[in-house]
This record gives C-alpha cells, sequence and structure tokens, in this order.
C-alpha cells in the first residue's frame, strides 16, 4: 500500500450525488466543477422540467456560467449576465435554476444562487441555513451567501429535487433547504463522515416521496482536506546552468517523486549523489525501471509517459497489477494536484525518429499536453513549470 504523501494546504474534495427522475434515461440537472491552482468553482444548475430537454438547459447555461468564470469575470457579475441569458431564454420557455460558488484556497466561500435552494453550511457537526443577502440581477434577484471553509467544515449545495422532496406527502412544499440542516443534524450524531450524513438524506429524500425520485435530484457536498501532490521531474532543463536549480526546487517539493527520463535521473543523482539501481523485468514491453533513494518511482521517459496515456483509454479491470506502469497510475490517481517539472531541452534525434512515429510515441512536450488534459478532466489541479 503506497503511503500517501500531504501538503498541509487546503484541497476542496467534493461528493456528488444525482439521480434521474423516475422513468428518465437522462437527469435534468447539471453539477460542474472546475479545480484550479488559486480556487475551485461549484455549479449546481437544473434545468426547467425534467429529461433531456432539461439537460440541455442546464448544459447550455452551466456551459455559459463556466465560461465566463474563466474569463475572470467575479461571482456576481458572471452570475448576473446569465439570468440576463435565461430571461431571454424564458420567452421560448427554456430556463434554468443555479447555485454557483466559487472556494478560494484561503478558505473563504462565495455562493450566489438563482431560483434555488438555499445552501446549508456544516460546522463542527452542526448543519444550518447561513445567512444570505439580496444582489440584482436587472429586475430579478440573486442571493449571496459567504462563509470561510475550514477544519471540520462543509457545506452542501442541492436542487429543488432535494428540497422540495416530500411535496403533497405531508411535507408542505417540501423540506425546504431548513429541513435539509436539521435531517443532517440527526445523522451527524452518528455518521462518521459528513459524506455518510449526506448519502442519507438522500435516501431520507428517496424514502418520503413514495419511495421514487419525482424530481431530478442532484447535490455536492464540498469540504476540504489536505492535498495530495504527485512531482514530475522530466527532460533536460533548456541550458546546463539551470539543472542545479532544476534538481532543487524539485527536492523542495512536498509529495510523491516521480522522475521520467534516463537522462533526467542522470541529472538529478549528479545533483544529489544518489545511486539509481535498475530493476529487473520480465516484461519486455515494459520501459526500464530504477530505484533510487527517496523517489517514489523513476524510469525512462518518452514511452513510459506515452504508455501511461494509453492506459487511461483501457478498462481499469483489465490492467496488470504487477506492472510498473500500473504502479505510476496508482500515485497518480490518488493524486489531487500534479506538478511538472519539465526541462525545455529538444530530443531532435527522438523528435524526427521514424520509428518513434511509426509507434505513434509523442514527444515529451506533447505528450505532457495531452497528460494534463486527461489530469483536468478527473479534476486534478495541474501544474506545469519549465525550464
Amino acid at each position: 500500500m503506497t503511503k500517501v504523501k500531504s501538503e498541509n494546504i487546503q484541497y476542496v474534495q467534493t461528493f456528488q450525488f444525482c439521480r434521474n427522475k423516475q422513468n428518465n434515461f437522462i437527469c435534468g440537472d447539471e453539477i460542474l466543477i472546475k479545480r484550479g491552482k488559486d480556487r475551485t468553482l461549484i455549479i449546481v444548475i437544473d434545468g426547467v422540467g425534467s429529461g433531456m430537454r432539461a439537460n440541455i438547459c442546464a448544459s447550455l447555461f452551466g456551459s455559459e456560467l463556466m465560461s465566463f468564470l474563466d474569463k475572470d469575470y467575479s461571482l456576481i457579475e458572471a452570475c448576473r449576465l446569465v439570468v440576463e441569458s435565461i430571461k431571454i431564454g424564458k420567452r421560448s420557455d427554456n430556463f434554468a435554476a443555479f447555485s454557483a460558488a466559487t472556494v478560494l484556497h484561503t478558505g473563504h466561500v462565495q455562493i450566489v444562487s438563482y431560483e434555488a435552494p438555499e445552501p446549508v453550511y456544516i460546522d463542527n457537526n452542526f448543519a444550518y441555513v447561513p445567512k444570505g443577502y439580496v444582489r440584482k440581477a436587472g429586475s430579478e434577484n440573486l442571493i449571496e451567501t459567504n462563509f470561510m471553509l475550514g477544519e471540520n467544515k462543509a457545506f452542501f449545495l442541492f436542487s429543488d429535487g432535494v428540497s422540495q422532496s416530500g411535496m403533497g406527502r405531508g411535507f408542505g412544499y417540501g423540506i425546504g433547504s431548513a429541513g435539509v440542516a436539521d435531517i443532517l443534524n440527526d445523522f451527524l450524531k452518528t455518521a462518521n463522515k459528513y459524506e455518510d450524513a449526506a448519502k442519507k438524506v438522500l435516501d431520507y429524500c428517496y424514502s418520503i416521496s413514495g419511495s421514487k425520485w419525482e424530481d431530478d435530484t442532484s447535490a455536492v457536498l464540498i469540504t476540504p482536506r489536505k492535498a495530495i501532490t504527485a512531482n514530475i521531474l522530466t527532460g533536460p532543463p533548456s541550458s546546463k546552468s539551470l539543472d542545479e536549480k532544476f534538481v532543487k526546487d524539485f527536492e523542495k517539493a512536498i509529495g510523491f517523486k516521480i522522475i521520467s527520463g534516463s537522462t533526467t535521473l542522470d541529472i538529478y543523482c549528479r545533483h544529489t549523489g544518489g545511486n539509481a539501481k535498475m530493476l529487473s523485468s520480465f516484461n519486455p514491453f515494459e520501459a526500464p525501471v530504477y530505484k533510487i533513494d527517496n523517489i517514489d518511482f523513476a524510469s525512462e521517459g518518452a514511452i513510459m509517459l506515452n504508455q501511461l496515456y494509453n492506459l487511461y483509454e483501457l478498462n481499469p479491470s483489465n490492467l496488470d497489477t504487477n506492472a510498473s506502469i500500473t504502479k505510476l497510475k496508482e500515485l497518480l490517481d490518488i493524486s489531487d494536484k500534479i506538478c511538472f517539472f519539465l526541462g525545455k531541452a529538444e530530443n531532435q534525434e527522438q523528435n524526427n525518429s521514424m520509428m518513434f512515429s511509426q509507434l505513434r510515441i509523442f514527444p515529451r512536450k506533447r505528450i505532457i499536453k495531452l497528460l494534463s488534459e486527461k489530469f483536468k478532466e478527473q479534476c486534478k489541479v495541474v501544474s506545469v513549470k519549465e525550464y
């Protein structure tokens, strides 16, 4: 079992729950999450109605909101712009309600909601609905809520499939956000984790709705924890004068230590006094792997990185658990952040190699870009430091 190495900074962990309305093959709600170096964005958006049409509305307005946030609009301004779009969409019966949150890595949380249930905040095993403030978006109202996220704290965003559960079955217009907080408090008395209590809330909503999902029902629990980071040293720097800084920066980094590339490994050993030993392998398709003190994984570069990328297209059940490449993937799978220390020296012989082209082995810079995109799809934070 690999020992997890964590940073003393916050990582925003999310637990998502999404249930389709009965008999629908697709959910009309969407949960969008994007992690960046300084903030995490979370959107819970509920399209009008249910099923395919609702999903299209949720996808359309949710993507628009995320695009504004990507362009560094403030959360309140981005929400105002999307509400204008929704107002135009209302003319053709296209509508969406949403809650959008930004979580800074300082712990500050800002939530803006439009026609959506109020969020629930959990502080040291006690859940409640925090006070919100009205912000105008033309003639429409937005509700803004702010608080701090830290140790033993979390918050819960959800669609009206949760807040309106039980409607017409003895719960008036549904349990509401205050009811969600009350139910959470009941479950928090015995639950070991906040996410366990959140799952029980969804089960409760199902049970009081005639043991069926009477509406699309989505929720996301957001809680901080220490980040797990994997640091990958790969490729010689563009100048030998940068070798020492290249290695020192990597040495100072907290988390898993991975070296990709035999030349890179030589540079590391030269500047640290390390001694790399090649491990024997009976698999002719495996790139060479090395053992070196204080390094979690070291191997040949281009082939291993390309093999790693290809593994993400493979069904996990088909992986060889004894293969070295699988061990590398396991380190990266449990990591929240991937930091590449990338040397920019070009290997022209490899770049122009017909054999590498025939085998579809991408050059280092290209394969790191492809891997970065793959990691971001998994909601990991990726950074690349070039030397």
